[in-house]
């Protein structure tokens, strides 16, 4: 199995409560890294006596992040990333001629850092707001 090169991840976002389909949603220019996790509770069902810890599975959850370059004029992708939004974020991970990933998000994070050189990084967090649903080939 190859591995697939950083470069071919494609993040879009659709403000609102509709998921996208493979024409719908702003790519969002600029990004240089993100970080998608799956998450899920261990819950501690250990009873009186017992000599270790025993665990189950709780709820799943969802988080994503995002860094890379501020491009204030990318008004299709970076300026929809405000914190205090809801939104659908979708992750071409291997490129966008393959079906990726999509999951409900509340953005809670916006962060901009600016250094002597001129350049400002941008950071964003998202929280999960449900389920992860397949994101549709693009199509446009």
């Amino acid at each position: 199995m190859t591995a697939t090169a950083g470069y071919e991840n494609r993040v879009y976002i659709l403000v609102g409560d509709t998921p996208m389909d493979g024409s719908t949603g702003a790519l969002i220019s600029g990004v240089n890294s993100t970080t998608y996790e799956d998450l899920v509770e261990a819950l501690d069902v250990t009873s009186f006596g017992d000599l270790y810890k025993k665990r189950i599975f709780g709820l799943g959850d969802v988080s994503f992040s995002l860094e890379g370059k501020y491009i204030p004029d990318d008004a299709d992708g970076q300026k929809k990333l405000r914190a205090r939004t809801y939104a659908y974020v979708g992750i071409y991970q291997n490129g966008e001629e393959k079906e990726g990933v999509q999951f409900p998000v509340l953005i809670t994070k916006f962060s901009l850092k600016a250094d002597a050189s001129g350049t400002q990084d941008i950071s964003i967090g998202f929280e999960g707001n449900g389920e992860p649903i397949t994101l549709p080939v693009r199509t446009i």
